[in-house]
């Protein structure tokens, strides 16, 4: 901690001509790669109709107001998904609107848009977006939306550590044959931790 603190103390030199030590400003710099926070990886849990289930998240922002973002279990390219497991992966595109700025600390406000999966065992190739084509149809997509709030703490320059909770629904009409339960309304909660640069 105090290593990481040392960067925001100012530093001692000496004036040569008056002969006696002056402050020299060594202010912490955010220093990001592009003007803004790049990419950002994260891991936590996300809770919904279906139960709670570690989740994975990567999220890329080409510009500082817009941000891309995936997120799921990463069963199917990191694992074998298990008979039967229920995994939901999202798809998004968000507005990040600046909440505070203040030293080493971002708070932001995301506003998503984009679609959820759901699936039950292994994943098919594709996305099935509309109403189930068979009773054994074992995933559907659908549109969603998300509110996430987003805290940054710089820790050194170029480089973040990062914490959100965010919020939404998606609206999957498979869902009640996929799932067995009722509705095509999914809501969903996840809180992440990770780091950026």
């Amino acid at each position: 901690m105090l290593v990481w603190w040392a960067g925001a103390s100012p530093a001692l030199a000496v004036d040569p001509a008056a002969n006696h030590p002056v402050a020299r400003s060594t202010a912490f710099g955010r220093e990001p790669v592009a003007g803004w926070a790049v990419f950002e990886l994260r891991g936590g849990l996300a809770s919904s109709a279906a139960g709670a289930r570690t989740m994975l998240c990567a999220e890329a922002s080409p510009h500082r107001l817009l941000a891309l973002e995936a997120c799921g279990s990463g069963s199917g390219f990191l694992y074998a998904a298990a008979p039967g497991a229920v995994d939901i992966v999202h798809f998004r595109a968000e507005a990040s609107i600046p909440i505070l700025t203040e030293g080493r600390t971002d708070l932001v406000l995301q506003a998503g848009a984009g679609f959820t999966e759901v699936q039950r065992g292994q994943d098919a190739p594709g996305f099935a977006f509309g109403p189930a084509r068979s009773p054994d149809q074992v995933e559907g997509a659908g549109p969603s939306g998300s509110v996430a709030l987003k805290a940054r703490g710089w820790v050194r320059p170029g480089a973040y550590v990062s914490a959100e909770v965010d919020g939404g629904a998606a609206w999957i009409p498979a869902a009640p044959t996929v799932l067995g339960t009722a509705g095509p309304l999914r809501p969903f909660v996840t809180v992440s931790v990770g780091a950026g640069f």
